[in-house]
């Protein structure tokens, strides 16, 4: 008996359309999925377009509450006792001259005595081993919450002291306003709220209003000579006069509904 034999031929017309649906089918998903990725493209460019950034600023006078002076004091003596013995002697001169002002003890302050040795050189500059003289030196310290009488001492005619052979250097005053850390924090949310109605026009005039605050970068906070416009990238600290200007900025992004 003979045996049936069957075999399968493919159809090449067949196997051509299964592969045509089937990149068909990809190429459409593919479509799909760009366009998914497209629409959620422009709808973070959409969404990050309704910002609005601005910057707010605020300016404050401020008075110093605070002041002190240096003063440098020297003498020179042939030993190290004596140099030791003129300095107490000078602090007391002085101190009894500035006590004129009503100034109390308490706004005394002084450092510790320096005594150096101050060697003798030869003619190419060179010690010779020997001590010329001893130097003593201290900074006596006048401070007060009266900003005007420190202001009036750093102008004072100090030629009675050297009269008394007093020698001395006077610093360039120091004024302050103690209050100024709490106040830096004032500033900024006043500059802040500055920033807030900037933002509320720009917004008014194109129809629309604020929503939500984004983002916010404080800026360094500027404390400066009454009408100055000296500033600084890392912040300015006044320290030289009695009125002063504080100024806050701030950089600020609201969302807009």
């Amino acid at each position: 008996m003979n045996e049936l034999n069957i075999t399968k031929i493919d159809n090449p017309k067949i196997k051509n359309k299964d592969n045509f649906m089937n990149i068909i089918l990809i190429f459409g998903a593919c479509l799909i999925f760009s366009a998914f990725l497209i629409s959620e493209g422009i709808k973070t460019i959409s969404s990050s377009k309704n910002i609005i950034t601005v910057t707010g600023s605020a300016k404050e006078s401020i008075t110093s509450d605070y002041g002190y002076i240096s003063i440098n004091i020297t003498s020179k003596s042939p030993t190290s006792d004596l140099a030791y013995s003129k300095i107490i002697e000078n602090n007391k001169k002085i101190i009894d001259f500035f006590k004129k002002l009503n100034l109390k003890d308490e706004s005394f302050s002084i450092s510790m005595i320096n005594i150096n040795e101050i060697e003798k050189y030869n003619q190419n500059g060179n010690p010779i081993g020997e001590i010329l003289y001893y130097q003593g030196s201290e900074t006596l310290t006048i401070e007060s919450s009266d900003v005007q009488l420190i202001e009036r001492i750093s102008k004072l005619d100090i030629r009675e002291l050297y009269n008394l052979e007093v020698k001395v250097n006077f610093n360039l005053p120091v004024f302050s306003y103690t209050g100024a850390q709490d106040l830096k924090i004032n500033m900024q949310a006043k500059a802040t709220q500055d920033a807030k109605q900037r933002a509320l026009k720009i917004a008014e005039a194109s129809g629309s209003d604020i929503d939500r605050l984004v983002n916010a970068r404080m800026g360094v906070i500027q404390i400066v000579p009454k009408g100055s416009t000296e500033v600084s990238d890392w912040g300015y600290n006044d320290n030289s006069s009695i009125e002063k200007e504080i100024i806050a900025v701030v950089n600020v992004s609201f969302s807009v509904k």
